[in-house]
């Protein structure tokens, strides 16, 4: 098999993608803790450097790697996407709160930080992978097409 498919079925991207169902691994980020467990979330924020992910007075996560950003859902990364979206916030109007922490699940959101990152990083990791096979091909093809004449 050839082409797109040929290539990612050879590396097991293709696999790797068609098969990302929510049970991936979570990036082992680092933590520091500070005072009594609190797994609850109410508004993260990254560091300037986006290297730090301050989950709330507890808990910050560290050691986020710079590739998972350039993983992009639109304008921003994933992991951006988690930090605005993943926050306790009311509407002004009809004052329903969304809460996305989870009483049964307390480590919910940690645990898809971590799988967020690794997903951004597979998927970054495939991207470029399918950058340098076509940038190869494409410069033979132009060889070739040259040498015919």
């Amino acid at each position: 098999m050839g082409g797109f498919y040929g290539h990612v079925t050879n590396k097991g991207t293709f696999q790797y993608r068609a098969n990302a169902s929510g049970n991936e691994p979570e990036y082992p980020l680092d933590r520091t803790e500070i005072g009594q467990l609190d797994w609850r979330v109410e508004k993260m924020a990254l560091s300037k450097d986006k290297t730090k992910l301050r989950y709330n007075n507890f808990l910050t996560l560290c050691a986020i790697p710079p590739d998972v950003y350039e993983y992009k859902l639109g304008n921003r990364s994933a992991i951006e996407w988690i930090v605005d979206q993943y926050r306790v916030s009311r509407d002004p109007r009809s004052g329903i709160v969304n809460d996305p922490n989870r009483a049964d699940d307390p480590e919910y959101i940690v645990r898809l930080i971590g799988q967020v990152i690794t997903v951004s990083l597979g998927t970054v990791k495939l991207v470029r992978e399918l950058h340098q096979t076509y940038s190869k091909l494409t410069t033979r093809n132009a060889l070739t097409k040259s040498l015919s004449l």
